[in-house]
């Protein structure tokens, strides 16, 4: 078959060659843009994905600067009961007026240097917005004025722990024998 007698039968079918032509040129199409069909699917997959979450966000959003406003009053009356860690003066006054409220004498007040490992770092309580500053208290009162002023540290405004203490008496038949007592306690500070 000669070229010419080709193009005679080609022209005798125009619809069958325009299909084949169409048919071929879709299988190309496909074959190259054939993967990214399927990454689109999956961009508008997570585009929609991410539009719930937006709307589900949106819907629990609502009140959120009220509460805000709320968290911040509470942080800024937590900040005023915290000692500043570089006022010591002022924290070592705060324990001798424990004298005034209660019958006892104070012997000692002493910053212990080393942190207490609980609240340091990789502790069980770590503190991160916080310093907890140790301190040992000397001091001596009979059970009755002790437990005022275990009462009295539970109830201060600063945070403060009693972490242990120990109770020595050289007169153990009496119950208002004067006892010499050592509290250590944790302080809550502001980290500067």
């Amino acid at each position: 078959m000669s070229a010419h007698a080709a193009i005679e039968s080609l022209k005798r079918y125009p619809s069958a060659i325009l299909s084949v032509v169409v048919i071929l040129v879709c299988l190309v199409l496909y074959l190259l843009r054939g993967d990214i069909a399927a990454e689109l699917e999956m961009t508008e997959s997570a585009s929609f994905s991410r539009i719930r979450l937006v709307e589900k966000n949106t819907a629990n959003a609502v009140g959120i600067t009220a509460d805000l406003e709320l968290l911040n009053t509470k942080v800024e009356a937590i900040q005023q009961r915290l000692f500043n860690r570089d006022q010591k003066a002022v924290i070592t006054n705060f324990f001798y007026a424990l004298e005034d409220d209660a019958e006892l004498l104070i012997t000692s007040i002493s910053q212990v240097p080393t942190e207490d490992v609980t609240y340091s770092k990789g502790g069980s309580l770590e503190l991160q917005n916080y310093l907890a500053l140790s301190y040992e208290l000397i001091l001596e009162a009979t059970f009755k004025e002790f437990l005022k002023v275990l009462y009295t540290l539970h109830t201060a405004d600063p945070f403060i722990r009693v972490v242990d203490y120990q109770l020595t008496s050289e007169d153990v038949s009496s119950s208002s024998a004067i006892l010499k007592i050592r509290v250590r306690l944790v302080v809550l500070a502001k980290k500067n």
